[in-house]
């Protein structure tokens, strides 16, 4: 159907092989500049937050709180998966989960107060702002879709984000079999504008799906 499509654009509108493929190019140009760029320090970036959680209490005083969160935010798959981790002693994997959950930092620096004392809630609080020192600047956090923590601006970043290698090769051969064609027929401007709007409507969906 994808050939029969691009086919039928080359036929309507006709392919003007002297104009390069800008959009395309772009497009593999930013996504290949942010995976070897900032994508590269995530891993360390993560370590270092994970480290920090399991060193410091802020593993101890938030995983108690955690689950309860997952199961009142209708999100009961993933209490499940946490839960499941922490009986394996998967520490490591459940700290990675919470110290991006902006939504659930949220939850406890507004409600807090009620779970713990005057003195665990300031200390919480300082502990916190070391970690998210860090976690900030990850880029699944800075750029990618949380839909406690989405912003117009990560719509549209989110697209250019990918979780290996083998992530970004698959988008660049996409783009290269079926970007390539498309923006010879449709021009610069008009490819661009789809691609753009294309991952917006899947970071929506995305978004109100896992909500």
């Amino acid at each position: 159907m994808i050939v029969l499509s691009i086919k039928k654009i080359q036929i309507q509108k006709g392919i003007h092989w002297g104009k390069a493929p800008v959009a395309t190019v772009l497009l593999i140009v930013i996504s290949c500049l942010l995976y070897f760029g900032h994508q590269a320090k995530d891993e360390v970036k993560y370590q270092e937050a994970t480290d920090f959680y399991l060193n410091s209490d802020l593993f101890k005083m938030e995983y108690p709180r955690y689950s309860s969160y997952l199961y009142r935010t209708e999100r009961s798959t993933d209490a499940q998966h946490v839960e499941q981790q922490y009986k394996g002693k998967e520490f490591q994997s459940i700290t990675q989960l919470m110290s991006i959950d902006t939504g659930f930092a949220k939850h406890l620096k507004e409600k807090g107060t009620t779970f713990w004392s005057a003195r665990e809630y300031s200390q919480w609080q300082a502990l916190k702002e070391k970690a998210y020192a860090v976690v900030s600047s990850i880029s699944a956090v800075q750029f990618g879709l949380i839909p406690s923590h989405n912003t117009p601006l990560t719509f549209i970043t989110h697209q250019f984000l990918h979780v290996n290698l083998i992530h970004l090769m698959g988008t660049i051969l996409f783009l290269l079999l079926l970007g390539v064609p498309i923006e010879l027929a449709l021009g610069t401007g008009r490819t661009f504008i789809i691609y753009l709007i294309s991952g917006i409507s899947g970071g929506l969906v995305y978004s109100l799906a896992i909500r």
